[in-house]
C-alpha cells in the first residue's frame, strides 16, 4: 500500500505547485491591470486572458461569476486593508511627533532655555514654520506649569 505512496505525493506536490503558480499570475494580472482601468474590468481581462492561456482555464471557464466576484471581494478588502494601514501609519507618525514636541519643548523649558532660542530650534529640527513652532511651545509650556 506505501510503495506508491511516494510518486502519488510527488504528483500531488506537482499539481499544487502549478496551481499555486497559475493562481499567482491570475492574481498579478488582476492587480496589475486594476492600476489602469476599474476593477470589475480589471478582472474580466484577466479571467479571459488566463482562460486563452491555459492558466486555471478548467476551474475559470467552469466557475467564472464566482471567481469573478470573489476576485473583486478580495481585491477591495486588500485595499481596504492598506489604506487603513496607511492611515493608522500617519496618525502614529503625528502622535510621535507631537509627543517629540512636547518632550522638546518641555526638556527645554526644564533646562532654562529663553522661549525664543526653543522656537528657533523647534523651527529647524521639525521643520515648523515660526508660528506653528510658537503655537506649540505656549501649548506645551503651559501644560509643563
Amino acid at each position: 500500500i506505501f510503495c506508491n505512496s511516494s510518486r502519488h505525493l510527488k504528483r500531488w506536490e506537482n499539481s499544487c505547485y502549478i496551481l499555486l503558480k497559475d493562481y499567482s499570475e491570475y492574481t498579478a494580472r488582476v492587480r496589475q491591470y486594476a492600476k489602469v482601468m476599474n476593477l470589475e474590468d480589471a478582472v474580466e481581462r484577466a479571467i479571459t486572458e488566463c482562460i486563452a492561456e491555459g492558466i486555471l482555464s478548467d476551474f475559470l471557464e467552469k466557475n467564472r461569476a464566482e471567481a469573478k466576484s470573489v476576485s473583486i471581494y478580495e481585491y477591495d478588502q486588500e485595499r481596504h486593508l492598506r489604506q487603513e494601514r496607511e492611515e493608522a501609519r500617519e496618525e502614529g507618525e503625528k502622535i510621535g511627533r507631537e509627543a517629540g514636541i512636547r518632550a522638546f519643548v518641555i526638556d527645554h523649558i526644564e533646562e532654562g532655555m529663553p522661549p525664543e532660542k526653543s522656537i528657533l530650534k523647534l523651527q529647524k529640527l521639525f521643520s515648523l514654520t515660526n508660528e506653528e513652532a510658537k503655537s506649540y511651545y505656549e501649548e506645551y509650556s503651559q501644560t509643563n506649569c
